[in-house]
């Protein structure tokens, strides 16, 4: 029962990690894109390049 219990807590503390990884990296993407468009209007297409390729 312990082992149970040390396991599902192991598996929700990696999701958890997972989830929280996974919206920075997406966090660090939008805001890399806003930069890019901000700075960069005329290079558009090469930005859904980068996206895609992400």
């Amino acid at each position: 029962m312990f082992i149970r219990n040390w396991y599902h807590g192991l598996l929700n503390s990696i999701l958890k990690y997972h989830v929280s990884l996974c919206s920075v990296k997406y966090y660090v993407i939008s805001v890399f894109s806003l930069c890019y468009i901000m700075n960069f209007q005329k290079t558009v297409p090469s930005l859904h390049c980068v996206i895609n390729a992400i």
